[in-house]
């Protein structure tokens, strides 16, 4: 089978994979995103270069090619909001451990007064 797994996995060098780290880190945020990425880091543990991987190599992979462009930086704006939220909650959950601020999170993406200040 070509393209199968171990071929993949043939051409992830060091060298590659270094190329390609030093890649993400030097990614800038749209302003909107880095806004929550700054409110995250007060109290999450995450690094910088988990978003930054995530919003340029994650959410337009798992975009449809069926989306019109003009809707694309919206839909990755919208898809990485609600992945950070849910690591937030795993944040909470986890680490935190943390019953009532999770059971408050939880109520969030149900208050939509809140949600339309955020877009």
């Amino acid at each position: 089978m070509k393209g199968g797994i171990k071929e993949i996995l043939k051409q992830l060098t060091p060298e590659k994979v270094k190329s390609e780290n030093k890649k993400i880190l030097k990614i800038k945020l749209p302003p909107e995103i880095e806004k929550w990425v700054k409110e995250y880091e007060k109290v999450g543990k995450r690094n910088n270069y988990i978003w930054k991987w995530f919003y340029k190599k994650i959410v337009p992979a798992i975009t449809l090619s069926e989306v019109p462009l003009r809707y694309r930086k919206s839909l990755w704006k919208s898809k990485f909001l609600m992945v950070m939220f849910v690591v937030l909650l795993d944040d909470v959950a986890d680490n935190m451990k943390r019953k009532r601020l999770l059971d408050q999170l939880l109520k969030i993406p149900f208050e939509q007064k809140k949600l339309k200040k955020v877009f």
